[in-house]
Protein backbone atom coordinates (compact mmCIF):
# COMPACT_ATOMS: atom_id res chain seq x y z
CA UNK A 1 0.00 0.00 0.00
CA UNK A 2 1.30 3.47 -0.97
CA UNK A 3 0.28 6.65 0.76
CA UNK A 4 0.84 9.95 -0.50
CA UNK A 5 0.31 12.97 1.31
CA UNK A 6 -0.03 16.05 -0.92
CA UNK A 7 0.13 20.05 0.94
CA UNK A 8 -0.81 22.99 -0.42
CA UNK A 9 0.95 26.51 0.78
CA UNK A 10 0.54 29.88 -0.08
CA UNK A 11 2.39 33.11 0.62
CA UNK A 12 0.79 36.22 0.99
CA UNK A 13 1.62 38.65 -1.46
CA UNK A 14 -2.44 40.69 -2.25
CA UNK A 15 -2.49 44.01 -2.94
CA UNK A 16 -5.67 45.88 -3.46
CA UNK A 17 -6.69 49.23 -3.46
CA UNK A 18 -8.11 48.78 0.35
CA UNK A 19 -4.58 47.32 1.65
CA UNK A 20 -2.47 50.83 0.12
CA UNK A 21 -5.48 53.35 0.84
CA UNK A 22 -5.03 51.84 4.75
CA UNK A 23 -0.50 51.44 4.02
CA UNK A 24 -0.82 47.78 5.30
CA UNK A 25 1.15 46.95 2.09
CA UNK A 26 3.66 49.32 3.49
CA UNK A 27 4.47 47.74 7.20
CA UNK A 28 5.72 44.76 5.60
CA UNK A 29 6.11 43.36 2.23
CA UNK A 30 7.51 40.32 0.63
CA UNK A 31 7.88 41.72 -2.75
CA UNK A 32 11.71 40.97 -3.27
CA UNK A 33 12.61 38.81 -0.51
CA UNK A 34 15.55 36.62 -0.14
CA UNK A 35 14.21 32.74 -0.77
CA UNK A 36 14.35 31.10 2.88
CA UNK A 37 16.95 28.93 2.99
CA UNK A 38 17.20 26.11 5.85
CA UNK A 39 20.73 26.93 6.22
CA UNK A 40 19.61 30.53 7.23
CA UNK A 41 17.23 29.76 9.49
CA UNK A 42 17.26 31.06 12.74
CA UNK A 43 16.90 29.14 15.86
CA UNK A 44 13.49 29.90 17.86
CA UNK A 45 15.40 31.12 20.47
CA UNK A 46 16.93 34.20 18.94
CA UNK A 47 13.62 35.75 18.60
CA UNK A 48 10.77 36.74 20.24
CA UNK A 49 7.18 37.94 19.61
CA UNK A 50 6.68 40.91 20.68
CA UNK A 51 3.26 40.93 22.65
CA UNK A 52 0.70 42.90 25.07
CA UNK A 53 1.20 46.08 26.11
CA UNK A 54 4.50 46.09 24.60
CA UNK A 55 3.15 45.81 21.09
CA UNK A 56 2.26 49.79 20.93
CA UNK A 57 5.94 50.62 21.72
CA UNK A 58 7.00 48.92 19.18
CA UNK A 59 4.39 49.96 16.19
CA UNK A 60 5.91 53.12 17.66
CA UNK A 61 9.37 52.88 17.45
CA UNK A 62 9.10 50.76 14.00
CA UNK A 63 7.15 54.01 12.78
CA UNK A 64 8.99 55.25 9.87
CA UNK A 65 11.66 52.20 9.84
CA UNK A 66 11.46 48.28 9.07
CA UNK A 67 14.09 47.75 11.58
CA UNK A 68 15.40 50.12 14.38
CA UNK A 69 18.94 48.46 16.17
CA UNK A 70 18.02 48.77 20.01
CA UNK A 71 21.06 48.26 21.52
CA UNK A 72 20.16 49.55 25.45
CA UNK A 73 16.55 49.92 24.17
CA UNK A 74 15.89 45.95 24.88
CA UNK A 75 14.97 47.20 28.26
CA UNK A 76 11.79 48.31 27.09
CA UNK A 77 10.78 45.10 25.95
CA UNK A 78 10.93 42.93 28.95
CA UNK A 79 9.75 39.41 27.84
CA UNK A 80 12.70 39.73 24.93
CA UNK A 81 15.40 40.66 27.86
CA UNK A 82 14.25 37.97 29.74
CA UNK A 83 14.44 35.49 27.30
CA UNK A 84 17.38 36.30 24.70
CA UNK A 85 20.87 36.00 24.74
CA UNK A 86 23.22 38.30 23.15
CA UNK A 87 24.76 41.48 22.61
CA UNK A 88 23.07 43.09 19.71
CA UNK A 89 19.13 43.54 19.41
CA UNK A 90 16.94 44.19 16.60
CA UNK A 91 13.33 44.98 16.41
CA UNK A 92 11.61 44.03 13.38
CA UNK A 93 8.12 44.54 11.44
CA UNK A 94 6.69 41.56 11.09
CA UNK A 95 2.84 40.62 10.24
CA UNK A 96 0.18 37.66 11.67
CA UNK A 97 -3.58 37.20 11.05
CA UNK A 98 -5.63 35.36 14.17
CA UNK A 99 -4.98 31.88 13.62
CA UNK A 100 -2.46 30.13 16.15
CA UNK A 101 0.80 29.96 14.43
CA UNK A 102 4.54 30.43 14.57
CA UNK A 103 7.10 32.73 13.35
CA UNK A 104 10.16 31.51 10.52
CA UNK A 105 12.86 34.27 10.44
CA UNK A 106 15.63 33.76 8.12
CA UNK A 107 18.63 35.70 7.85
CA UNK A 108 21.21 36.70 5.21
CA UNK A 109 23.38 39.16 4.42
CA UNK A 110 21.51 41.90 6.17
CA UNK A 111 17.88 40.74 5.02
CA UNK A 112 15.49 38.75 7.27
CA UNK A 113 12.42 37.38 6.06
CA UNK A 114 10.18 37.02 8.92
CA UNK A 115 7.11 34.69 8.25
CA UNK A 116 4.15 33.76 10.13
CA UNK A 117 2.97 30.29 9.32
CA UNK A 118 0.02 27.98 10.51
CA UNK A 119 -2.31 25.05 8.46
CA UNK A 120 -5.21 26.61 7.04
CA UNK A 121 -5.27 29.92 4.73
CA UNK A 122 -4.17 33.06 5.85
CA UNK A 123 -6.99 35.44 7.48
CA UNK A 124 -6.63 39.18 7.29
CA UNK A 125 -2.92 40.28 8.42
CA UNK A 126 -2.44 42.62 11.50
CA UNK A 127 1.44 44.41 12.23
CA UNK A 128 3.22 42.93 14.66
CA UNK A 129 7.03 42.65 15.95
CA UNK A 130 9.75 40.91 16.98
CA UNK A 131 12.92 41.72 18.59
CA UNK A 132 15.84 39.49 17.43
CA UNK A 133 19.63 38.99 18.80
CA UNK A 134 21.90 39.16 15.75
CA UNK A 135 25.09 39.84 16.05
CA UNK A 136 25.19 40.44 12.40
CA UNK A 137 23.68 43.26 11.12
CA UNK A 138 19.59 43.67 10.00
CA UNK A 139 18.91 46.44 7.48
CA UNK A 140 16.76 45.10 5.69
CA UNK A 141 13.19 43.11 6.12
CA UNK A 142 10.64 41.36 4.57
CA UNK A 143 7.76 39.09 5.38
CA UNK A 144 4.05 37.96 5.72
CA UNK A 145 1.94 35.17 6.16
CA UNK A 146 2.51 31.16 4.77
CA UNK A 147 0.35 28.72 5.04
CA UNK A 148 0.11 25.17 4.16
CA UNK A 149 -3.43 23.11 3.32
Amino acid sequence: MVAILVLSGCSSLPWSAESAASNEIDWLSSHGAPIPLEANELKPSAYVEVGGSELSKAIELLRHSKVVGLEGDIELFSSARNRLVGRRFFLLRAKKDDIEGSYSVFLANGQALVLYSHLGGCGDETKSALVVASEAPIVQVFGGCSSGM
